[in-house]
């Protein structure tokens, strides 16, 4: 039980912390460019948010697993794709802004 809800919390602050690097961006305009509609834009974005989520996972290997293990990379995948979610949205807000 405790260590389903260490990874529940885990999860819910991987994602607050992935929602809050999205939110930054669309505030200040790191991306105030991709009005252009140049791929390399979203590139950038997309090695930006695995440079946030990578980390995060090698931190939950270590606190929920205690070893690299099928079920953590699982969860990396996750909350890979819930950082890429998060940054199609903040992009189509900056389209929506400009």
């Amino acid at each position: 039980m405790g260590k389903t809800l260490k990874k529940l919390l885990w999860i819910l602050y991987h994602n607050y912390v992935s929602f809050l690097t999205m939110y930054f961006i669309a505030n200040f305009k790191i991306f105030s460019n991709i009005a252009s509609k140049n791929p390399f834009n979203y590139l950038i974005g997309l090695i930006i948010v695995i440079s946030i989520e990578m980390p995060l996972y090698i931190l939950s290997e270590r606190l929920i697993y205690k070893k690299p293990s099928l079920k953590g990379f699982v969860d990396f995948i996750y909350s890979l794709l819930i950082g890429i979610v998060y940054f199609l949205v903040f992009i189509n807000f900056i389209f929506k802004k400009s």
